[in-house]
């Protein structure tokens, strides 16, 4: 499974605001030092909270979270272009995001500036506003904000069961697999295996083992010798004798009891 980048997050009006919050805290803390010579810093906090109201960054709060929308809007659209679907991994992948993002800062200053030049805010004109500065913002408001995103796709990564890590004792040593890669377990004589779509590898752990390790609400017991990954059922038919027969994606099929079954449909109802 790939770790997916949550694209949904970048029209949260909470990271927005988080963000936009996250970005004046330099400005914040700055403007409260030059007020410490008087008294220490955390005494001056509720006064520096009153006199600085949000407005620092890039003139005022509008303009502040305006810029954020722009940048994350941007980098939306050129997320869908480029194909940019899942994290990067390794160094070439590494580069190449980055200089993508250089993209977005470009094409987000653009539109902040057009948008400027067509409303001029208030009293200001084009004449008024630092394009160095602005410039300088808009990187911050990228990078910032984007690796955000990356940082926030890779804990909802991890936190999903499917993602999980499993270290195993098989034939050919030590060997560690993504939870999500397995479709299902199965016990085949005096051995246990963890089957894949591609490869069968024999584990040293039993079912009920495995049981314990894997995630109740992805996995379950379908019968004494085979656990089946959830996610991967196509159909259940009935057999004979109180019998259905579970076919997996991969058109696997595996026997289980009505009793076995109903729990079973019950989980993928909660899944789904």
């Amino acid at each position: 499974m790939q770790k997916k980048i949550q694209y949904h997050f970048l029209r949260s009006p909470f990271y927005v605001l988080s963000s936009y919050f996250v970005l004046l805290l330099p400005e914040f803390i700055n403007s409260c030092n030059h007020k410490t010579v008087i008294s220490s810093f955390w005494n001056v906090i509720p006064l520096c909270s009153k006199e600085f109201v949000f407005t620092r960054f890039l003139g005022n709060s509008i303009k502040s979270i305006l810029l954020l929308i722009i940048c994350f809007e941007v980098f939306r659209i050129l997320g869908k272009y480029f194909n940019l679907k899942s994290l990067p991994t390794g160094l070439g992948q590494w580069l190449q995001f980055e200089s993508k993002l250089l993209i977005v800062t470009l094409l987000s200053f653009l539109g902040y500036m057009l948008i400027a030049y067509f409303f001029a805010w208030g009293s200001d004109t084009m004449n008024d506003l630092s394009i160095v500065s602005v410039l300088y913002r808009i990187i911050i408001v990228t990078y910032l904000g984007i690796h955000g995103v990356l940082l926030l796709s890779y804990l909802v990564y991890k936190k999903n069961p499917l993602n999980q890590k499993i270290e195993v004792k098989s034939s050919i040593g030590e060997k560690s697999f993504s939870v999500n890669e397995m479709i299902w377990f199965e016990k085949k004589g005096r051995n246990y295996f963890a089957n894949s779509k591609d490869a069968a590898i024999q584990v040293e752990f039993n079912l009920s083992e495995l049981e314990e390790m894997l995630s109740k609400k992805h996995f379950f017991r379908i019968n004494r010798a085979v656990i089946i990954n959830i996610t991967e059922v196509e159909e259940i038919t009935r057999w004979e004798n109180e019998k259905y027969i579970v076919k997996l994606a991969n058109n696997q099929k595996f026997v289980g009891t009505r009793k076995r079954i109903v729990e079973l449909k019950k989980l993928i109802t909660e899944l789904n």
